[in-house]
């Protein structure tokens, strides 16, 4: 069987903020619809900030997919059928794991922003959503080297209220 691919999601400000008080800055429906329809039965890697803030949010963390949160944190306790793993290398091994038991052919990063700056090297794709604003935060996406990045597909998305979005999504060179 193929390795499974790594690839990354993510929402960012046309300033690269993704976040603050490890919250999202905008609510945009049509992004976390495609964020569901993207990762919906693949294994998601997040740091434990993220996984967090999905149990806030959802009250349970993300159905149908299996959570792999990387976290220092010893004794990390998680839903079951979820893993903790210590290190984003731990993490790769274990959701191409659950994705050759699942036979799912993508793996995905999720979040926060230290995770995806150690997951970048590994991504093979990056499905992101550019919202066409500046946003205050403290979190932020790094800038994709277009030597080593190209864009394979822009959409515009449905404006809401005063602001615009576009989904791309850019593969390894």
């Amino acid at each position: 069987m193929s390795e499974p691919r790594l690839s990354i999601i993510v929402a960012k400000a046309q300033n690269s903020v993704i976040g603050g008080d490890n919250k999202m800055l905008w609510h945009i429906p049509e992004d976390f619809k495609h964020f569901k329809n993207v990762t919906n039965g693949k294994p998601v890697i997040m740091g434990r900030k993220t996984y967090e803030s999905i149990l806030a949010h959802l009250g349970k963390p993300l159905p149908n997919r299996v959570s792999i949160v990387v976290t220092r944190q010893d004794k990390y306790a998680i839903a079951d059928g979820n893993y903790v793993v210590s290190s984003v290398e731990e993490g790769l091994k274990k959701a191409k794991q659950v994705a050759n038991e699942n036979g799912t052919k993508e793996i995905f990063c999720i979040g926060g922003a230290q995770i995806y700056k150690q997951m970048l090297q590994y991504a093979a794709r990056i499905y992101l959503t550019i919202v066409e604003k500046d946003f205050n935060g403290d979190a932020s996406f790094p800038n994709l080297d277009e030597n080593d990045w190209s864009l394979s597909e822009s959409k515009k998305g449905q404006d809401i209220k005063d602001v615009s979005y576009r989904f791309e999504t850019w593969d390894r060179r």
